[in-house]
């Protein structure tokens, strides 16, 4: 290699022993089918005690890109998903990912004019959102962007005992409950063929500078992350635990997300990053091989 093309971390990667990774450019919904038919009972989704096996997680993911089909989402179209860590959103991420659609994560904490910014500037056309919410920001959007014509309606029930989810009616556009989308679409659907530098996610940045930004994600760029992180500390693929309090709309949480489900990992799905009580008793119960957190929770 020329010495002007050697990256200047090179010499550290050189001191620890750590070996770059070839590309993988197989996009998330490849891993989890694969999983799926090789350990299908494993445990992918870990809510409260809900268990979602990479079956389950497999079926769930199909039935929710048949009902975007439905709803006329192609490939290239944005699909917004605003939701806390519940089995929903990783669910979404591989039936986007099998669709070759982007997801952008849009957080539960934003104000009306603050969502209804983040859809008009990705172009998001369905949008994924907890039926908490609906009520409490989406009817309060003043301006709502003409790209969005449909919104899922997800509660934290759909995977628990809970009580069934209400109906919700808009002024400005359809609404589809996610359980009533999801039981009558097909459980089958299979990955379709992607190029990687199609969008994965469009991200967004906190918006430090002025409005937040959205940032496009290749599926290289987010498929590779988790070799990386292999690189230095190898994945025992299938026995994995993986514990983090980040939301996953937030680009760490998304990382962690997505490498567990591409090494066939248990992810903890922590709703309420501030119940620590809840966290820790979590992790008792399913003791986690990797840990991801800020300074503050820790202390």
């Amino acid at each position: 290699m020329n010495a002007v093309n050697v990256p200047p971390w090179q010499a550290i990667y050189d001191e620890l022993g750590v070996t770059v990774p070839p590309l993988d450019d197989r996009p998330l919904g490849y891993f989890v089918e694969e999983h799926a038919a090789a350990r299908p009972d494993a445990i992918a989704l870990q809510y409260f005690d809900r268990a979602i096996s990479y079956r389950e997680l497999n079926e769930q993911a199909n039935r929710l890109a048949n009902g975007l089909l439905s709803l006329g989402v192609k490939r290239g179209d944005v699909v917004g998903i605003h939701l806390p860590n519940i089995p929903q959103y990783p669910i979404a991420l591989v039936a986007c990912a099998k669709l070759d659609c982007a997801g952008s994560g849009v957080s539960p904490l934003m104000a009306p004019n603050e969502i209804a910014h983040q859809v008009a500037d990705a172009g998001i056309s369905v949008l994924l959102s907890l039926d908490d919410l609906v009520d409490s920001a989406l009817a309060r959007m003043k301006e709502v962007p003409a790209c969005l014509r449909h919104v899922i309606v997800a509660s934290a029930a759909d995977y628990t005992a809970g009580p069934a989810p209400r109906e919700f009616k808009l002024a400005w556009g359809e609404t589809h409950p996610y359980a009533g989308l999801t039981e009558k679409a097909s459980a089958v659907y299979h990955q379709q063929a992607v190029d990687p530098e199609d969008t994965m996610m469009v991200q967004y940045t906190g918006g430090t500078t002025g409005r937040p930004k959205g940032a496009e994600l290749s599926i290289r760029t987010l498929m590779y992350n988790p070799l990386q992180t292999a690189a230095y500390a190898a994945w025992d693929i299938g026995n994995e635990v993986v514990a983090t309090a980040f939301p996953l709309f937030h680009a760490a949480g998304l990382a962690f997300a997505i490498a567990s489900l591409r090494f066939g990992g248990r992810l903890l799905l922590i709703p309420n990053a501030r119940d620590v009580e809840h966290f820790c008793r979590q992790m008792q119960r399913f003791p986690p091989t990797r840990l991801a957190a800020v300074p503050s929770l820790y202390q």
